[in-house]
């Protein structure tokens, strides 16, 4: 038993000694693990966060998440998307208390440093932007697209985070 005691304490001991704090562990991608990025997503779906580059909180409802005052996209295109009309699609809800907080708000969308489309929000209620993307920002595997509010709540004025609008999907469509 004492034998048996000590040969478990040596390899513990052995185990431990091999481990370092400062070591970076890098999980490789695996073929039953992959994820593909979507052209379309809800937002409140937990698998669509890989998409939510940036910029956004946690699902609320299990429907919908806030948004900071920029945040960015990423999607695939559609299939057959170069050769067609593609629009990019965003669709949430403008709250009343940030508008009472910081009055109308402009939605801009950016494909890179280019606008694509912008929509101003007075009023409460539904957001639907719509912008047309360019096709030859079709043709790469992925698009990735940034967005900025001219105007947001700083963190501590409604919540203790920065909040924007909300968002419940957004995708590319083809028309």
């Amino acid at each position: 038993m004492r034998r048996l005691t000590i040969a478990l304490a040596i390899v513990a001991i052995s185990a431990l000694a091999g481990c370092h704090r400062d070591q970076i562990i890098r999980p490789e991608p695996t073929e039953e693990g992959s994820t593909i990025l979507a052209s379309a997503i809800n937002i409140g779906d937990p698998n669509a966060a890989l998409q939510l580059v940036k910029g956004f909180h946690d699902i609320e409802e299990h429907s919908w998440r806030w948004t900071m005052g920029r945040f960015s996209l990423i999607f695939r295109p559609p299939d057959g998307a170069p050769q067609k009309r593609t629009i990019l699609t965003v669709r949430g809800n403008m709250p009343e208390a940030v508008l009472n907080k910081v009055g109308a708000v402009t939605l801009t969308a950016l494909l890179g440093q280019d606008p694509l489309g912008s929509i101003t929000l007075s009023k409460p209620g539904a957001l639907v932007l719509e912008a047309p993307i360019p096709s030859a920002a079709l043709r790469s595997e992925t698009v990735t697209f940034d967005f900025v509010l001219d105007k947001f709540c700083p963190p501590g004025t409604l919540d203790p985070r920065e909040l924007g609008v909300i968002l419940t999907y957004a995708g590319l469509e083809i028309h």
